[in-house]
């Protein structure tokens, strides 16, 4: 018997958001972004470039503020802000996969969860 063969294409839409100031009281967006649906309340980890933070000095602090006036909404920030390598380092080195991977793993960050990204090179 020949073998069936099966065509099919899976589409995403996945937004991204470039935003200065995210983090401000007047920023809505991410807040938009993170709107609890069904109820359940959003997990989410957040990874900066240790680059932005050198000249960003309060963004953990500005993160964590946000996070607190927005607890309500049902975000929840799972863990302090993740400083990684960020540019060719952060390439070539495979160890920020498994470091993302374990926190997930161990905070329960699933497909209902967020992981905000933050500069560049993160």
């Amino acid at each position: 018997m020949a073998p069936l063969h099966c065509r099919f294409t899976v589409s995403y839409d996945i937004p991204v958001h470039f935003e200065r100031g995210i983090f401000g009281p007047d920023s809505e967006i991410l807040e938009q972004v993170l709107a609890p649906s069904e109820g359940r309340p959003r997990r989410m980890l957040a990874y900066a470039d240790a680059r932005v933070v050198e000249t960003h000095p309060s963004l953990a602090a500005d993160l964590k503020r946000w996070c607190d006036r927005h607890q309500l909404q049902g975000v929840r920030l799972v863990t302090d802000l993740q400083i990684v390598s960020g540019g060719e380092a952060a390439k070539v080195d495979l160890s920020i996969v498994e470091r993302v991977g374990r926190t997930c793993a161990d905070f329960g960050i699933d497909r209902h969860s967020y992981i905000i990204l933050i500069g560049g090179g993160a």
